[in-house]
C-alpha cells in the first residue's frame, strides 16, 4: 500500500520539474551581421545593420586606384620642379648661354732661319687650339701656352714641346701640342729652323640666341 502511494506521488510531481520544450532558433548561417538571444522570448535572432558597428575601412574592397595614384604622385613633383626653376631664375624654355674660346698667336720667333709661311699656317691651326680650350680642360678666364718646335725640309712641325703654361690645365696643354705636331707649316729657309710662339686663350660668353 505504501509502495503504491509513493508511485502516485512521483507521477504527480514529475511534470512540474520537466524542462520546457526547446524552441527552434530563428537565426542561422544566413545572419550576415551576427546573432543574439532575445531576453524575453529566448529565441535566437539575426542582428540588424543598425545594431552593429558600421563596417571599417578594411571591411570592404576599394576600387583599384594604382593608376590614379601614380598619376597623382607625379603631379606634385612636376609642380615642385617648376617652382624651383622659377625661384632660381631658370626657365625650361630659356636657352643657356654658351661659352666660346678665342685664340691668338703671339711672340712668333725663328732661330737659325725663317719659315715664311708659318704665320698663315698657324692661323689655320688656331681653330684646333680653340677646340682644345673648349673641350679638353677647365679654362677659366684667360691663359697662355708657350710652345717650341723644329721645322725641317719637309716643312712640318716636329718635336713640339710645351715650354710653359699659365692658367691652363695639363689636358689643354697636351691637346694643343698634339694638334700642332706633324702639321704642315711651310718649308724653312735653312734646315732646321727653331720656332717659338705663345698661344693665348680667352674664354668669353657667347650671346644667347634671340627668340623669334
Amino acid at each position: 500500500m505504501a509502495a503504491a502511494m509513493a508511485a502516485v506521488v512521483v507521477v504527480s510531481i514529475g511534470p512540474t520539474f520537466a524542462a520546457p520544450p526547446s524552441k527552434k532558433p530563428a537565426g542561422g548561417p544566413g545572419c550576415i551581421y551576427g546573432q543574439v538571444i532575445d531576453g524575453h522570448s529566448g529565441m535566437v535572432r539575426c542582428l540588424s545593420p543598425a545594431e552593429v558597428t558600421p563596417p571599417g575601412p578594411y571591411d570592404t574592397l576599394l576600387p583599384d586606384a594604382g593608376a590614379d595614384a601614380g598619376a597623382d604622385a607625379g603631379a606634385p613633383d612636376a609642380a615642385s620642379d617648376a617652382t624651383s626653376r622659377k625661384e632660381g631664375g631658370i626657365e625650361a624654355a630659356a636657352p643657356i648661354p654658351l661659352r666660346s674660346v678665342s685664340v691668338a698667336i703671339e711672340g712668333l720667333t725663328f732661330d737659325s732661319g725663317d719659315v715664311p709661311r708659318a704665320p698663315a699656317a698657324l692661323e689655320r691651326i688656331k681653330k684646333d687650339f680653340a677646340k682644345c680650350g673648349a673641350e679638353a680642360g677647365t679654362l677659366k678666364g684667360e691663359g697662355t701656352i708657350e710652345l717650341r718646335f723644329l721645322v725641317r725640309a719637309p716643312g712640318r712641325a716636329e718635336g713640339v714641346d710645351v715650354v710653359q703654361s699659365r692658367g691652363m690645365s695639363s689636358d689643354i696643354a697636351r691637346c694643343v701640342a698634339s694638334s700642332l705636331a706633324g702639321r704642315p707649316v711651310g718649308a724653312p729657309t735653312t734646315d732646321p729652323v727653331a720656332v717659338s710662339l705663345t698661344v693665348r686663350f680667352k674664354q668669353e660668353s657667347a650671346a644667347a640666341p634671340k627668340k623669334e
